[in-house]
């Protein structure tokens, strides 16, 4: 049988920086299995200077961001899993490329997701790869 979730898609939830997928596989293999989750989206940026003053960051545009986790065979029952993983909050930005000058600091305060794809690894070979718009 072929890998897939069930009994619908996964569900995903924005977390201000991360993004959590939740969903059950069925069709598995009795094998330990790699999960990756990469989204991708656009951060909201906020500038901050010496005096503690604010304003908005100029978005530097999309980021891409992924979490990955390991799960053990002995966690399947009769070829199903549920599945629940975050991704990592995205890297710092350049405050010299997001914010007024260089000496503001540049702080992502929340991602708009818009995109995830997961990728399920099992016996080395990728037995499910989908995308889904956000």
């Amino acid at each position: 049988a072929s890998v897939h979730f069930k009994p619908h898609d996964p569900q995903f939830f924005e977390q201000g920086l991360t993004l959590l997928m939740t969903g059950s596989l069925a069709g598995l293999s009795n094998a330990d299995l790699v999960v990756v989750l990469t989204a991708t989206g656009v951060p909201n940026v906020l500038c901050t200077n010496r005096g503690g003053g604010s304003a908005p960051g100029q978005n530097p545009g999309e980021t891409t961001v992924s979490g990955t986790v390991s799960i053990p065979a002995s966690s399947i029952q009769n070829g199903q899993l549920f599945v629940s993983l975050s991704t990592q909050a995205p890297p710092k930005p350049n405050a010299a490329a997001s914010c007024p000058n260089g000496n503001w600091d540049a702080t992502i305060t929340s991602m708009s997701f818009d995109s995830a794809t997961v990728v399920v690894i099992q016996n080395n070979v990728i037995v499910l790869q989908e995308t889904f718009d956000l």
